[in-house]
């Protein structure tokens, strides 16, 4: 999840995420937007709970290659 007050909007994820499930707030497809809302509030709930952003890359889940596959990535 981004955090909608914390991201400054340099778009700067959206080239890196490597199945392209990142999207400018302005370009999130209609299919998405109801996710929008979600990634607000898991956003503040992780935030809240004080559980610090992400900063650096993680291992990909062991399931990543077959579901890039599955993409057609």
């Amino acid at each position: 999840v981004i955090h909608p007050e914390d991201c400054i909007d340099c778009t700067a994820c959206v080239a890196e995420c490597p199945v392209e499930a990142i999207y400018a707030e302005a370009d999130v497809p209609a299919d998405f937007q109801s996710g929008v809302e979600f990634n607000a509030s898991e956003a503040r709930r992780i935030k809240d709970s004080g559980h610090d952003a992400i900063v650096k890359k993680k291992d990909p889940l062991p399931t990543a290659a077959q579901r890039k596959a599955e993409l057609g990535y």
